[in-house]
């Protein structure tokens, strides 16, 4: 291993090499879960405003305010009101963003992502998406994002469109989305 200083000096304190670790299949993380009951009639949590983050990687990763479309929230035509956070500033691979939430009953519960990405037409953006810091299964290491002019609800889901269940457990957890460069 060849390390070249390039720009600025830096100081190294050590280097560690592992093998990667192999995740489990999202079929292994339900056995994991085991058969945890849902509570009575249907739970959602508050919506997770994006300007609403509590951490980045970077400070390009700032809320900022959009007026081209009434699907975006909150909508203002006449005032700037903050009201999404990333686009073009989060395209670097490794950049993240992280949001706190917290769940009032345990339970199964789906993950919606609202986004519009309007920056590489004909591509995707990829994400890595963490619960609780980590990678819960397969497929949370590459979620894309199609090109689109609109704003678009986006659940997590396997390569069938079947919705992903995660189980949340009462009280604080965080979520956070990595910009990954994904299959290409």
């Amino acid at each position: 291993i060849t390390l070249n200083a390039t720009s600025e000096p830096m100081l190294l304190t050590g280097i560690a090499l592992k093998a990667p670790t192999q995740r489990q299949s999202y079929e292994d993380y339900l056995a994991s879960i085991g058969d945890k009951p849902q509570p009575e009639g249907l739970k959602s949590l508050a919506p997770i405003e994006g300007e609403a983050s509590v951490r980045r990687s970077s400070p390009s990763l700032y809320a900022k305010y959009d007026r081209s479309s009434p699907a975006t929230v909150p909508y203002d035509v006449a005032h700037t009101v903050l009201n999404y956070t990333g686009g073009d500033a989060w395209r670097d691979a490794g950049q993240w963003i992280e949001w706190d939430f917290t769940v009032d009953q345990a339970g199964w519960y789906n993950i919606t992502i609202k986004g519009r990405q309007t920056y590489s037409r004909g591509s995707v953006s990829s994400r890595i998406v963490y619960l609780d810091d980590q990678i819960l299964f397969d497929g949370m290491e590459n979620v894309d994002f199609a090109y689109s002019s609109n704003w678009n609800m986006n659940t997590l889901s396997d390569a069938e469109g079947n919705a992903y269940r995660f189980y949340l457990t009462e009280g604080p957890h965080r979520i956070r989305m990595e910009a990954t460069l994904g299959d290409m």
